[in-house]
């Protein structure tokens, strides 16, 4: 085989690969945003219940709700993570505004924000270490009357 021969066959199977890799990012990791089921909600201090669907592996946690067309008033998503930090969002490929809760590993909330598509690339932080974030259609969190220091309880499907 010549080299030219090697090079081109290389490159195309390096597209093939990234191609696939992708795709595989592209449909949350392996699931379409159809099939990201609720598994749980969130009540709150006054007694809401709000559906969730959980975002807790990774790749579940970088796409978030990017590309999804938008959230029923009474669902969220709730990212859960391995440790207490103060873990950064941005809104990359966002189609709505969100409000996001950041949570203590005791349920206790310690900051909300609203967020629109526009603000990307910024990244927002908490003010302290958080183990959850919910992120909720914009204006939730007051809707919900969530706020620092309301207790939320978490009920899983698992």
């Amino acid at each position: 085989m010549n080299k030219s021969l090697i090079i081109v066959s290389f490159a195309i199977l390096l597209a093939i690969v990234l191609a696939i890799i992708g795709q595989s990012l592209g449909n949350r990791c392996g699931k379409t945003n159809e099939q990201l089921p609720v598994e749980g909600s969130v009540v709150t201090s006054r007694g809401d219940e709000i559906a969730i669907r959980v975002a807790d592996s990774g790749c579940e946690r970088e796409l978030g709700l990017s590309g999804f067309p938008g959230l029923s008033m009474d669902e969220g998503m709730l990212f859960v993570f391995d440790r207490d930090d103060k873990h950064g969002f941005w809104m990359k490929d966002m189609q709505f505004s969100i409000d996001i809760v950041w949570i203590t590993s005791d349920g206790i909330v310690t900051d909300t924000v609203t967020l629109s598509p526009e603000t990307y690339p910024t990244v927002v932080l908490p003010h302290e270490p958080v183990r959850y974030a919910l992120e909720l259609p914009a204006h939730s969190a007051v809707r919900y009357d969530i706020h620092s220091s309301s207790i939320l309880k978490f009920n899983f499907n698992k």
